[in-house]
């Protein structure tokens, strides 16, 4: 779970570096949009793998995103 979360907060830390050297207007290219969409999926797992372990039954209700 540990290596889980350090991947979490690498592809966190990729969106934000996006966000910093893009500025406010962000014109994706496909090659980037690509990236992205992988880092996304990626978030998108830990996510669904955490809320689906046992410890975490009937909180996933309380994820406000």
């Amino acid at each position: 779970m540990g290596e889980d979360f350090s991947q979490l907060l690498d592809n966190y830390e990729w969106f934000l570096n996006l966000k910093d050297t893009r500025g406010d207007e962000v014109e994706l290219t496909p090659e980037v949009m690509n990236m992205a969409r992988e880092h996304a999926d990626a978030v998108a797992k830990f996510f669904h793998m955490l809320f689906e372990r046992r410890e975490f039954e009937g909180l996933a209700k309380y994820l406000v995103i």
